[in-house]
């Protein structure tokens, strides 16, 4: 017998958001005005613990000598990163807050850079953070010199196994015949292939919060408990679906 599809109570983050692909309107942004996005994440509370035993492992914090190398990295080619993304990628603690589905906090080994083609001469690096548990879906941050960020929805990822000095999830590298070499750009990979991205949202603190307040109200909302004042707010803010 065939059920009616659930409603949710809210607008899951305005309409016509992807909750598969985690891609939200530009415009969505205007909502999230009773957050101060800082760089600190403050607003990044843990989950009670009943909520909690309900996801998978979300990744691990790299380190801080691992940070400082790509911070290092994008100095020299002239990008910074934002503060939220440097804080949440450093620290497991704030990691293991969100509920992904099965989808882990993943850094890629390096920045990749762009070619012309891939973000219309923007002259910008990108580097994978987010996978889903296959390695079949990633998400990247894309930083281009003047300090314009966004995050991206990279369907195949922005790093070739193919000529990587790492292979998958971390292993050995895979030769592959007839592949070329990656060329060095200020000791930064080029991109050896047309990269496959798409907008994702314009803010990584913000694009974090909705996934965030997004995933866990959800999760509330399906176990039938009460939400934090904190997510009441969130959802206050998008408003009620109609």
């Amino acid at each position: 017998m065939s059920s009616s599809p659930r409603v949710h109570p809210f607008n899951s983050i305005c309409l016509g958001h992807s909750s598969e692909n985690r891609t939200y309107p530009s415009n969505a942004k205007i909502h999230l005005d009773f957050l101060e996005l800082n760089g600190d994440l403050y607003w990044l509370q843990p989950p009670s613990d009943d909520l909690s035993a309900h996801t998978w492992p979300r990744g691990t914090g790299v380190s801080k000598e691992r940070l400082d190398e790509l911070v290092a990295q994008g100095q020299r080619v002239g990008i910074e990163f934002p503060k939220a993304f440097l804080t949440l990628i450093g620290s497991t603690k704030l990691i293991e807050r969100f509920f992904l589905g099965g989808d882990y906090f993943y850094l890629g080994p390096s920045l990749v850079k762009c070619n012309p083609e891939d973000d219309n001469n923007g002259g910008g690096y990108v580097i994978n953070f987010l996978s889903d548990q296959q390695g079949c879906r990633y998400w990247a941050l894309y930083l281009a010199p003047g300090g314009y960020h966004c995050v991206l929805n990279a369907p195949c990822g922005v790093h070739c196994w193919k000529c990587a000095d790492e292979g998958p999830y971390g292993g050995p590298p895979i030769e592959y015949e007839g592949h070329p070499k990656y060329e060095l750009y200020e000791g930064v990979p080029i991109a050896c292939e047309k990269l496959e991205l798409f907008l994702a949202h314009p803010s990584f603190e913000a694009w974090l919060a909705m996934l965030y307040f997004d995933a866990w109200c959800d999760m509330g909302w399906r176990a039938g408990r009460d939400l934090s004042e904190s997510q009441r707010e969130y959802l206050e803010h998008f408003g009620e679906r109609k």
